[in-house]
């Protein structure tokens, strides 16, 4: 389980993940299937980075708990 405060520490290696199929949309992304070394894992590709406000930010780490 990740806590909080560790939330603003964690850096995985893009390199480290394979993309894989579209499972999922919502409000602030598109999630995907992918695999991170041996691990089954999803991921969200935010729409629109270039417009996060603080508060979107705080309301994806909501999110994603």
């Amino acid at each position: 389980m990740i806590h909080e405060t560790e939330l603003s520490t964690i850096s995985i290696p893009h390199a480290k993940l394979k993309y894989g199929n579209k499972i999922g949309e919502g409000g602030f992304g598109v999630v995907y299937q992918a695999t991170y070394v041996f691990d089954n894992v999803a991921i969200k590709v935010l729409k629109n980075q270039d417009l996060l406000t603080e508060e979107i930010k705080k309301e994806f780490i909501a999110e994603s708990k």
